[in-house]
């Protein structure tokens, strides 16, 4: 993983820990947000859009069968972590 996308996650581990969310969900959120990350390949990240987030739920729902609760936490972290990168989204 290049030190952009390093730098998102981390991002997005500091913005979790503001929060006082629990240690379970910064994992979650940030496993989720690395596997949003790597199904974007090597498309920059200044270029990530809402649009990136629909296909890559739409695929773990038809490709890969997962329930609503799953696409609702990859939800959540994919656009956690596009606005982490981004912090004015």
């Amino acid at each position: 993983m290049d030190e952009q996308r390093q730098q998102v996650l981390k991002r997005l581990a500091e913005d979790i820990q503001l929060r006082g969310l629990s240690p379970n969900t910064l994992e979650s959120y940030t496993t989720h947000a690395k596997i949003f990350l790597e199904f974007c390949g090597h498309q920059s990240i200044d270029q990530l859009n809402t649009e990136d987030i629909r296909r890559f739920l739409l695929q773990l729902i038809h490709e890969k069968k997962v329930s609503s609760g799953t696409v609702n936490v990859y939800s959540a972290a994919s656009q956690r972590g596009r606005s982490s990168q981004n912090p004015a989204y």
